[in-house]
């Protein structure tokens, strides 16, 4: 029995030996690909940089906010929300509202109709400047 072992682990041994140098002959060291290094900082990616994501973004527009002349307060209250557009609506729900409460005048108003200008948050003075009001005329 150890002399089963020994032969098989010499026989082992032998056929290692004879295919490592045929397998490391075998491999080129010229064709394995260099490995790139990454920068730790690299720089962050521009629209520019990828034409697909610059088409995508070309083909994207945000639309205005209509332009008001007079009281914005008279305007906005003969538009139905769904006259509105995406940007018009959003900027009102940051006041508060919603399609549900613009429309019924028995629902609940948002807590900006019954502020000052001074007591509205910053963002929401910036949604009601970008909706034409200012001080004076969200005040009256």
């Amino acid at each position: 029995m150890k002399l089963y072992r020994g032969l098989t682990y010499l026989l082992s041994a032998l056929l290692l030996s004879f295919l490592t140098p045929t397998f490391a002959a075998d491999t080129d060291s010229s064709e394995i690909p260099e490995v790139r290094k990454i920068e730790s900082n690299p720089e962050p990616i521009q629209d520019g940089d990828n034409p697909a994501f610059a088409a995508n973004t070309d083909s994207l527009e945000i639309p205005e906010v209509r332009k008001i002349e007079g009281n914005p307060g008279k305007v906005w209250d003969d538009i139905s929300w769904a006259d509105m557009n995406s940007t018009e609506q959003q900027l009102w729900e940051v006041l508060g509202w919603n399609a549900h409460d613009w429309e019924n005048d028995t629902a609940k108003k948002p807590a900006s109709e019954n502020k000052n200008w001074k007591e509205l948050t910053e963002e929401e003075q910036q949604a009601a400047e970008k909706l034409r009001y200012t001080e004076q005329t969200w005040d009256n």
